[in-house]
């Protein structure tokens, strides 16, 4: 092949990612709910049914600054005992959070995507294994977002009015060999993207894509899902060595821990960065209890104590994981601020703060001032 038939081939292939995307889950059932619709604050979910609606397809909902809370409970028969059952919400909003019999456990960012391809949250784990005799009660609160004046001086576009429509709540089956397929040429396609092009282990890294590029299928609607599927498996294996292929000992290394820094006070209220923190955190818990080996870091003290007034169940979770040191509460600061403009005792008590409070709720003291984001960061702090 020569160099434009490649790079065609390369092209096929990343496409090939986000044909399969929407196979990552298989959706199995739907929920019934109800709704109610509100402006108030609630950090736990409405008990009084009396509140809630019938809802329906294409039923609408929202208003600047409204939240709506969909309640229902887990229906699936026996055949899908033992299985991870995941949950697909299709009801518009901006961002909104699972609630598993009364906990906080996962975050969904409408307002991003509805697909995997951007690696937002779009589908969350329900329950690890299904027992048809548990009776599992479903909530989720979704906001619908609200107007930002001033920061788009320029936009011509209508202001919205910040209303959906309700599709579906759906329960779904992860295909696994698809998200690891993906996942594993996700990985070879960008390596081929960034890496030298007159490098060897780039041209090995082709020469496997272009075996790759034989076994698949690319347009699966045509072909039986046990057949492109199975092609998949094989081009897995096909991947498996190049991947597999160890840096020199002299390489660096790069270790990965999860974060997600938050805005305190940005383009939202303070009681919305309350429920960011709770979505954003109760969602790390859900993926620990996924995957062992996720570790992740808090930069600010006073997020963690937004959680503790508000969300105390939730709170304990994080405790939890703290004791066993995958949850890293360090940055040693209250919360993550100015270094440009403020005064030196000011910086102090951000210190005294932080290290205080993480002491006393956790025994943990911080060993770094970790600072991933703020809006002045003064001159020694950048030669440093």
């Amino acid at each position: 092949m020569n160099e434009p038939q490649i790079k065609r081939m390369l092209q096929k292939l990343v496409r090939l990612e986000q044909t399969l995307e929407p196979y990552i889950f298989t959706r199995i059932g739907e929920v019934e709910v109800k709704r109610f619709e509100t402006t108030e604050q609630y950090h736990k979910i409405p008990q009084d049914d009396s509140l809630f609606v019938d809802t329906a397809k294409g039923d609408t909902w929202g208003g600047e600054g409204v939240y709506c809370w969909f309640k229902g409970k887990l229906s699936l028969p026996d055949e899908y005992r033992g299985q991870s059952i995941y949950i697909m919400p299709k009801v518009g909003g901006y961002e909104g959070m699972l609630w598993v019999n009364g906990i906080p456990c996962g975050i969904f960012t409408s307002k991003y995507a509805t697909t995997a391809i951007s690696g937002n949250h779009y589908c969350c784990l329900l329950v690890d294994k299904f027992d048809p005799a548990r009776e599992i009660d479903i909530a989720l609160e979704f906001y619908a977002g609200h107007y930002v004046i001033g920061t788009q001086p320029f936009e011509t576009e209508v202001k919205p009015d910040f209303r959906y429509t309700f599709d579906s709540i759906y329960t779904c089956l992860k295909n696994q060999d698809v998200l690891d397929f993906i996942l594993d040429l996700r990985a070879l396609n960008q390596m081929v993207e960034k890496m030298d092009p007159l490098s060897f282990r780039r041209a090995d890294i082709i020469n496997c894509l272009m075996e790759v590029h034989k076994t698949v299928y690319y347009s699966v609607e045509n072909v039986e899902e046990e057949v492109w599927r199975s092609a998949l498996k094989e081009a897995r294996q096909i991947m498996k060595p190049v991947l597999e292929a160890q840096n020199a000992e002299s390489a660096p290394f790069a270790g990965i821990v999860g974060h997600s820094h938050m805005d305190t006070a940005w383009l939202w209220h303070i009681p919305e960065t309350v429920k960011k923190c709770a979505r954003t955190y109760s969602n790390v818990i859900s993926l620990m209890d996924q995957y062992p080996e996720y570790r992740f870091m808090q930069s600010s003290a006073y997020h963690t104590e937004m959680i503790r007034r508000n969300y105390p169940e939730l709170f304990e979770r994080i405790r939890e994981k703290i004791a066993e040191g995958r949850y890293e509460p360090n940055g040693a600061v209250w919360v993550e601020c100015d270094c440009n403009i403020t005064s030196g005792e000011s910086m102090i008590r951000q210190f005294v703060w932080g290290q205080k409070y993480t002491q006393k709720h956790f025994g943990y003291t911080s060993n770094c001032f970790w600072l991933p984001d703020t809006f002045g960061y003064s001159a020694p702090f950048l030669r440093s």
